[in-house]
């Protein structure tokens, strides 16, 4: 059987039926015989030189309003007849919100033809089709199809290649010419017969009233392995007779499994699910309810929503960190932060210490998008000793954090208890002159003698002198020091003075 085409080019505005169309309520309509229904300033016909299809409006063509039949003169070729709606204006076809097609045509053919109406997005290249048997015999058929299934966006998104296009498949032993009649094709979102409307915008079987009830969106540990969601209230509007579940998503990677139990006589059943092992994201996923009549009919509800597979946030950061007494500023660099489902957004990031004399100026900066941020301190001015930052890393969507413990020792060579604390007085060490310039005198407590060390503000030992056992002090030369402030450590005793050299 050859596969013949027929194409409705949709690239503008549809005749929205709203107070234009007095036989309608919403929804679109192509009503081929009606006058005015397609404006003539909206309409042109083309066909390719190998089309073997001829036209017949049935009338003068602005007066009629559009195409009421073609014929199909002969088998072969690339046939197709092809109508633009085009007044530079494109919209959207949102399948969502107008689910429902209607179409009333026939066919001349003494048999049977199996035909196809699709939407097709110019700009995503997407198709959408239903397949549906087009009785011959010039019998008129009112087909009505349910596009309600289509996941997660509307069809169309604008530009000028949207169309809605029929396509069949000729049966052996066809006669020709045989033509096809069409009266309307009409789309619309709920049965408006009875509301002041003289036909239904399509769905095709208005006793059958799907229902779910919606799925919040869901989360689980990352390597929890199997979930379940009980999906409840799942009803054709009298029982579950000839339902069924269905569901695509768009992480199939970060899944190792996903199916459906049964459906339950009380409208009842569930979802299983088993993230792939260490992985993390978002799943997107669309839940489909079908109904299947048994026949041609087919209906569908659909739900949307998430599963976040997560874990605690995290980061990279120095456990440890080493400062000099009155260092300027100390930075800690923050690297790899990254939020519960993987990326670096909503994070925020929080440091305190237990010793705010010895650091100072705690700051934690906001995280970058990039993951990475810095926390940073002032060691107390001539404090020296240890202490512990605790860093905690909060994702604000998820509520979830992770905290880190960074051990900082802040000294002088030889330092650790801080300037004027007990131990320091218990065991004087004195400095005269200080300031100074050319010589100072150092004295120990004792004649147990000593070494004696000059540090300068980074660290470095400058000078460096031994007391011997039964002296108390030693004289040291510190012209060749440059003017500033340095640290007087007595190494044995670990008592540490400020000295200032002019």
């Amino acid at each position: 059987m050859k596969k013949l085409l027929s194409l409705i080019v949709i690239t503008a505005l549809y005749a929205e039926i709203v107070k234009s169309q007095s036989h309608a309520r919403e929804g679109y309509d192509i009503s081929f015989d009606v006058v005015g229904a397609i404006p003539a300033r909206d309409m042109t016909f083309f066909k390719a030189p190998w089309d073997t299809v001829t036209y017949f409006t049935g009338g003068d063509l602005p007066a009629s309003g559009g195409m009421k039949h073609l014929t199909k003169i002969k088998q072969g070729g690339a046939s197709q007849s092809i109508l633009n709606l085009n007044n530079g204006s494109p919209i959207d076809v949102d399948l969502e919100k107008n689910p429902y097609a209607t179409i009333r045509l026939r066919i001349t053919a003494t048999q049977d033809i199996k035909m196809s109406m699709s939407f097709r997005d110019g700009i995503a290249q997407r198709d959408i089709s239903k397949t549906f048997t087009v009785k011959g015999n010039s019998v008129w058929n009112v087909i009505r199809l349910d596009f309600g299934d289509q996941p997660f966006q509307p069809l169309f998104t604008g530009g000028t290649s949207n169309e809605i296009k029929f396509f069949w498949d000729e049966p052996a032993g066809v006669g020709y010419p045989y033509e096809i009649y069409f009266d309307y094709i009409r789309i619309g979102g709920i049965d408006n017969v009875g509301n002041g409307c003289t036909y239904q915008t399509g769905d095709p079987d208005s006793t059958i009233k799907m229902h779910i009830d919606t799925v919040p969106d869901q989360q689980c540990e990352k390597d929890a392995g199997e979930q379940i969601i009980h999906l409840t209230g799942i009803s054709n509007g009298t029982n579950v007779t000839g339902l069924s579940l269905s569901q695509t998503n768009d992480k199939t990677l970060l899944l190792d499994s996903i199916y459906f139990s049964p459906i339950q006589s009380d409208g009842t059943a569930e979802l299983h699910y088993t993230p792939k092992t260490g992985f993390i994201g978002i799943i997107n996923v669309h839940l489909l309810l079908t109904y299947n009549r048994g026949d041609s009919i087919l209906k569908y509800k659909s739900d949307f929503f998430s599963i976040s597979v997560v874990s605690d946030p995290k980061m990279t950061v120095a456990s440890s960190v080493k400062a000099i007494v009155n260092q300027p500023k100390v930075i800690i660099n923050v690297n790899n932060a990254t939020n519960s489902i993987g990326g670096a957004s909503g994070l925020t990031l929080n440091a305190t210490a237990t010793n705010p004399v010895l650091i100072t100026n705690l700051v934690a900066d906001p995280v970058k998008s990039d993951g990475t941020s810095k926390i940073s301190f002032i060691p107390g001015q001539d404090q020296c000793g240890t202490d512990t930052i605790t860093a905690v890393i909060t994702d604000s969507k998820t509520g979830r954090s992770a905290t880190y413990k960074i051990a900082v020792e802040v000294s002088g060579a030889g330092c650790v208890p801080p300037i004027g604390t007990e131990n320091t007085r218990r065991s004087e060490l004195s400095i005269s002159p200080n300031p100074a310039a050319e010589v100072i005198t150092v004295s120990l407590p004792d004649n147990n003698g000593g070494k004696v060390q000059i540090v300068d503000i980074t660290g470095k030992t400058v000078k460096e002198v031994v007391i011997p056992s039964g002296q108390v002090s030693a004289v040291i030369n510190i012209a060749s020091l440059s003017k500033g402030m340095y640290f007087v450590s007595d190494v044995s005793r670990k008592v540490v003075k400020k000295l200032v050299v002019q």
